[in-house]
């Protein structure tokens, strides 16, 4: 298979170092440089012009950033639920101070109880919700 091979190898590498092959070669490098020789200048006087009048603009393109907006919204809404817990207990512990806060429930203000049982609802709801995201 070599011996069968070695004339037509032979005959490929004469035809590429051939004068005429590395001439066509360079005929064809000297075509493109020249066409970049003619348009480059012209390229850069659009973008010169462009940012002399204050129309030159640089356009981002954010991929895979739907799945970072879901999460920051995610965790935007679990912080605030967690604030409104934080702020009603807070609110029902104040309540519980001031003994003259309305009607009463077993000798407790039921604003203050109302308060309590409603966060700890959502507290417990949220709890739930972490822990089915299984991410803490």
């Amino acid at each position: 298979m070599a011996e069968t091979a070695r004339p037509l190898v032979a005959r490929v590498l004469r035809e590429r170092v051939a004068p005429s092959a590395i001439a066509g070669r360079a005929g064809d490098f000297a075509r493109e440089a020249a066409d970049v020789v003619q348009t480059l200048p012209r390229g850069v006087l659009e973008i010169v012009e462009k940012v002399r009048t204050d129309r030159f603009q640089i356009q981002f393109v954010h991929r895979n950033l739907e799945h970072f907006v879901q999460e920051m919204d995610r965790s935007s809404n679990r912080l605030s639920l967690a604030i409104l817990i934080a702020a009603l207990v807070v609110g029902s512990s104040l309540t519980f101070q001031a003994k003259s806060a309305g009607p009463a429930i077993f000798g407790y203000p039921a604003l203050g109880m109302a308060g309590f049982l409603v966060a700890g609802l959502l507290g417990l709801g949220l709890a739930v919700l972490i822990l089915r995201s299984g991410r803490f």
